[in-house]
């Protein structure tokens, strides 16, 4: 039943009144008992009518309705639907994959009162928000975000509109996960499914690059972590499996199928088969009644994604709906029996009146046609049936109209560009998803029925079928305990904590006494102000890849090996060849043309049309086979532990049935072990098929395949990592003052070439230390003070403001005024509410700091800058200095104890200006000596010079330039590939001694001018800038001035050279009786990992062999982390996905503080070993 909004202005009369009044979900239904008296005179003169027409049946919706003493209205729309958040696939390659976001928000989702132009996206990284982005919404309801690059983790993206919420307050949400992963070569498509009952029938078609499977395979049924049943099971025809599953009623999670053929693994997912999702739901209880599923069954038909059964469950209600979800859009009701004062309402799905009729007198027998308006809505009826008031109600749905074509080529050679031809009935925006069909992921349309029938659900809470037997006065909602003031005429005067507007009345003194002054309705709604917050017209702030920017990219080992004739070898292998939304023309006809990556695969091409006014929809999916005559594919490991060797395959297809194999492995031939072809000398064989086995271990690895016949030639190349050693490429930058030399032979640099400023760097380390993707009260302090010095430095107002906004209100939720700060929110703490004297601290020495880094932002008059972004700023110092306050800071340090405080007291002028200056000076000195001990580690260290720096460069001492400059190439040099410190401690000392810099105008493009020499030959900087910019130069001298030169490194980080500071016990844990017999391909494992003691900061990460691996999104997941999130274990499921020879596999588990650098827990090198059978 609907909440009530019930508005009394004389309690007296509106009690009488209400004890006479029956209230359903759509109608209220007056009728008073008495034939003669006040009462009946009263209504009567109210409404204008005759004595002998007092039962009325009056809708709640969409205004209140006017009653004698008060005012009566529905306040909740009976449907609420929500849009649809869908990424182009589940498991995204951290750090390389682009994650793209499809927003489906037609503008029948949106009430009146809800702005549908922009959209609020939260994005959380493990349970914390990372990041949040505003969109503006296309106009055709089909928007496409580009989130960028992610770092590792678990997301949540969701929708902050409280609006939007479905009839439980859940919010628009997807998920998705940022890791390492591998896909099996065998392929597995559902062809067709059905739940009748608790039995789950499928029908799968099963593939290995691209041809039938004929051998036997292994079926599980999965949901979530719980496995509910497995088979084995032998092909009716080559490559067609049926199989039939109980489906237990406990499993909530979406259902999945596990197809495994010998050590290789597809996941299907089972649309629509999340409990909720699968349960019926009512959708008209008229007469038959008839319920809905996303899961097709026996009898079921589609519409729009739902479907229907066809129960032959008939109820004796009054009113019977023959169907309601016509094919000719025309529904029809039929009385079953005679009925007073009869009224139909229909409501669309955002809770408009389509159609609100009052139908009078009704006679048995009788028909009504209604129109259902796309996509659907919702019809109350109601009336007195004699002396009792009964309502009714159903969902109408309206087929929809839509067609979509998609013309595409059935098969295709890898890197070839194809053309798509897409064909719709009506104009239309497509979304095109050109994936691997090995990849899981829902589409639009089962999204967008999962909402709709989240949106049923909610009427079946809202909606009333039957006869009414309570009354107003006795419904939950009717006010109770009124103060009453009494007048001098017996009258009651209500107040109200709200003010309501009073009906104009001329009340009687007594009973009798005279009459009712009649009125419309009054119009209650009010209209509510937006959240405070800024909208943000931007994507999401990503990292520059370009050969300039400071980041980290694979590193692509060149081997040495003899050259090869012919094409380049086969290196992209991505597994979404296209994703865009697109707008077809008048015709609803669209041409989209890509090039496609170079794997040999299946592609699934998915096409989803929405119409330019959102109300019809269609899907269609076609399948795309890239091959082509001469071919060799890896089944390769994504990690090997040096010294180990992992099991692994190449496999070989020659039309031409004539080929040479030749396997490398960074330059060296590989042997190995051929079967399914003849050999006929030493690298020649014949055979269309073949597979090839050989032991894999780090490197580049490369497969040359010849076909003698027709001469083509094939080249694939894949790289093994070692595990636990992880080579990228780092660009650090170095400045060089007059006299200063640099050269490739000393530092040990790829590449070095000059810079024309700090810029550059200085944008990456803000916006690597912005994208930090952990948020406790000091990190969210040091993304608020990188987004400001990203504004100093010219940043995009646009699309630092959101990320300002969403900073100072996170640090609100942490900030105990006049306590300081706690570590996290207390919803992400277990209800912890305590500041934190360490971490709490650093938050508020960083926020005071803020305006230091942003002096502009807080100056009078500072016009060009975003109101929104000064005033969330206003409050973040606020904070801060209230914070330093708890926390006993200083300002302006009387006594200088580190370099912050040196810092502070230059930056503000403090009365021990000299002393610290002097302090800097002498620390850095000491630094330069290697005198200095780090007793807090090497963060601290970097904190402590960096801030000595910016003192020294702030004051002005140009005595002491070089040492400042001598210490910025130090911490230059700690940057990791990402363009960051190691600890957002280190790196906003970094970012106070870059701004610093800038100031001092080292490293400012355009000021000044410098001289250098670049390979013995002399030029100015302009002049060597172009020189350099190709990254040849060997050797960079300074004459004159300042130069910036940027160097180009190998950088590796090994997991094993970490203390082990932290006990960590680590278990591979299996149910029951398996624990007694060796491991197995198949077998599923828990990996349990134990701390004796939470600390903030900690994170596990896991890198796993071939052997192992976590099951996600239809890949193989090898590495990734997990936050321990205030918890002292975690779990998580693991299976064993190959075997492993008789030596084993080694595998690794690493717990670190993200805080501290040197703190991490490692319970040294694990070796795991798994049979074959």
């Amino acid at each position: 039943m609907p909440k009530l909004k019930i508005d009394v202005s004389d309690y007296n009369l509106a009690s009488s009144y209400a004890h006479q009044t029956w209230v359903g979900s759509a109608f209220a239904f007056v009728a008073p008992t008495s034939i003669e008296g006040t009462l009946q005179a009263g209504l009567a003169n109210f409404y204008g009518l005759p004595t002998v027409a007092l039962r009325r049946t009056l809708p709640l919706l969409p205004e209140a309705q006017a009653l004698p003493g008060f005012q009566l209205q529905a306040t909740n729309r009976p449907l609420k639907p929500i849009p649809v958040l869908l990424t182009d696939k589940e498991i995204y390659r951290a750090g390389e994959d682009n994650v793209r976001l499809l927003v489906v928000s037609p503008g029948w989702l949106f009430p009146d009162k809800v702005e549908g132009s922009t959209a609020r996206l939260v994005v959380e990284n493990n349970g914390s928000t990372y990041r949040t982005q505003a969109v503006k919404l296309n106009e055709g309801g089909l928007t496409l975000v580009e989130l960028g690059k992610l770092p590792e983790g678990g997301y949540r993206i969701y929708w902050d509109n409280e609006e939007l919420t479905d009839h439980q307050g859940n919010k628009a949400e997807c998920h998705f996960s940022s890791v390492t992963y591998v896909l099996s070569p065998l392929q597995a498509t559902l062809l067709a499914h059905q739940l009748r009952e608790r039995q789950l029938s499928c029908r799968l078609k099963v593939e290995r690059f691209n041809e039938p499977l004929s051998e036997q395979i292994q079926v599980e049924l999965w949901s979530g972590t719980q496995r509910l049943g497995q088979q084995r099971l032998k092909p009716e025809t080559p490559g067609i499996f049926n199989t039939t599953f109980k489906v237990k009623s406990a499993a909530t999670e979406r259902l999945e199928l596990r197809v495994s053929y010998l050590d290789q693994l597809a996941t299907v997912v089972i649309p629509g088969s999340r409990k909720a999702e699968r349960d019926e739901t009512l959708l008209s209880g008229l007469g038959r009644e008839v319920k809905v599923s996303l899961m097709p069954g026996a009898g079921t038909r589609e519409v729009r994604g739902l479907y229907l059964n066809d129960a032959t469950l008939v109820k004796n209600t009054p009113v019977t709906l023959t169907d309601p979800a016509p094919d000719n859009r025309r529904a029809r009701l039929r009385w079953q029996v005679a009925a007073q004062a009869a009224r139909l309402l229909i409501l669309d799905l955002r809770g408009a009146v389509v159609e609100s009729k009052d139908l009078g007198e009704i006679a048995a027998g009788q028909e009504i046609e209604v129109e259902v308006a796309a996509p659907g809505g919702f019809l109350a009826v109601g009336g007195w049936l004699g002396d009792r008031a009964w309502e009714g109600w159903a969902v109408l749905l309206a087929p929809s109209t839509s067609k979509l074509e998609v013309k595409a080529p059935v098969t295709a050679r890898p890197g070839q560009k194809i053309e798509l031809n897409l064909s719709a009935n009506s104009p239309a925006s497509i979304y095109l998803l050109v994936r691997d069909s090995r990849l899981t992921g829902s589409g639009p349309q089962e999204r967008l029925a999962a909402s709709l029938k989240g949106g049923l659900e909610g009427a079946s809470d809202w909606g009333n079928l039957g006869y009414l037997t309570q009354t107003l006065d006795n419904h939950p909602d009717w006010p109770k305990g009124f103060d009453r003031y009494r007048d001098s005429y017996g009258g009651a005067v209500v107040y109200s904590a709200m003010p309501v507007p009073m009906m104009p009345q001329t009340m009687p003194a007594r009973p009798g006494g005279g009459l009712l002054k009649r009125m419309g309705p009054a119009d209650m709604l009010s209209n509510v102000a937006d959240a405070a917050g800024a909208v943000m017209k931007s994507g999401p702030m990503k990292m520059k890849r370009e050969l300039e920017s400071a980041i980290v990219e694979d590193l692509l080992l060149e081997p040495s090996e003899p050259e090869a004739a012919g094409p380049a070898p086969r290196k992209d292998f991505a597994d979404v060849a296209y994703c865009a939304v697109i707008q077809t023309d008048a015709q609803g006809e669209a041409t989209v043309a890509f090039q496609l990556p170079e794997a040999i695969t299946s592609y699934s091409i998915e096409a989803f049309a929405l119409s330019r006014d959102g109300a019809e929809w269609s899907t269609t999916r076609e399948s795309l086979e890239v091959s082509q005559p001469l071919w060799a594919e890896f089944k390769l490991p994504a990690f090997v532990y040096p010294g180990d060797r992992s099991p692994a395959t190449l496999e070989v297809g020659c039309k031409g049935e004539q080929f040479r194999l030749r396997l490398w492995c960074d330059g060296v031939a590989v042997p190995f072990t051929l079967s399914g072809a003849n050999q006929t000398a030493p690298d020649t064989f014949t055979g269309h098929r073949a597979k090839i086995t050989f032991e894999a271990y780090p490197g580049l690895w490369r497969a040359e395949l010849e076909d003698l016949v027709t001469h083509e030639k094939d080249l694939t190349e894949r790289t093994v990592e070692a595990i636990g050693q992880f080579k990228a490429l780092a660009r650090r930058f170095q400045l060089l003052l007059t006299g200063e030399t640099l050269s490739l032979s000393v530092t040990g640099a790829l590449q070095m070439r000059l810079l024309p400023s700090l810029d550059k760097p200085f944008n990456v380390l803000c916006d690597a230390t912005t994208n930090y993707d952990h948020r406790c009260c000091e990190q969210t302090a040091a993304k608020l003070i990188a987004a400001v010095a990203a504004l100093m430095a010219g940043g995009d107002q646009h699309k630092l403001r959101d990320v300002i906004v969403a900073g100072a209100e996170r640090e609100k939720l942490m900030h105990l005024p006049g306590r300081g700060f706690m570590m996290y929110p207390p919803q992400e703490s277990g209800g912890n509410t305590s500041p934190n004297d360490y971490w709490g601290k650093r938050a508020a020495e960083h926020l005071s700091s803020v305006a230091l880094i942003g002096q502009p932002l807080f100056a009078d008059g500072a016009t060009s800058y975003d109101p929104t972004i000064v005033q969330a700023l206003r409050q973040v110092v606020e904070m801060g200095l209230d914070a330093a306050k708890a926390y006993r800071i200083e300002m302006q340090p009387s006594k200088i104890e580190n370099g912050r405080d040196a810092y502070r007291a230059v930056a503000r002028q403090a009365a021990s200006k000299s002393d610290a200056l002097i302090y800097a000076q002498r620390t850095l000195k000491s630094f330069a000596d290697n005198k200095t001990p780090a007793p807090g580690g090497a963060v601290l260290a970097r904190e402590e010079q960096a801030y000595c720096a910016a003192a020294l460069l702030t004051g002005g001492d140009q005595t002491n330039l070089g040492l400042a400059i001598e210490a910025t190439n130090r911490l230059a040099s700690s940057l990791d590939g990402e363009g960051r410190l190691y600890s957002t401690v280190d790196s906003v000392a970094l970012i106070s001694l870059m701004a610093a810099l800038r100031v001092a105008g080292i490293g400012v493009g355009g000021k000044g001018s410098s001289l250098v020499r670049l390979d013995g030959q002399e030029m100015p900087l302009t002049q060597a800038l172009e020189v350099a910019g190709a990254g040849q130069t060997s050797e960079i001298t300074v004459l004159e001035g300042v130069a910036l030169v940027e160097l180009t490194s190998e950088i590796s980080e090994d997991w094993n050279t970490f203390r082990a500071e932290l006990p960590v016990a680590i278990q591979l844990a299996r149910p029951g009786k398996l624990n007694l017999r060796p491991l197995r391909v198949g077998d599923t494992l828990e990996l349990v990992v134990k701390l004796e003691q939470y600390e903030p900061g900690l994170l596990a990460q896991v890198c796993l062999p071939s052997a192992l691996s976590r099951i996600e999104g239809g890949g193989e997941v090898k590495k990734f982390s997990v936050d321990f999130s205030g918890r002292t274990e975690v779990r998580l499921p693991l299976r064993a996905t190959g075997h492993t020879l008789a030596g084993g596999e080694h595998w690794a588990i690493l717990v670190r503080n993200m805080f501290k650098e040197e703190q991490a827990g490692n319970p040294g090198l694990q070796l795991i070993r798994v049979s074959a059978d």
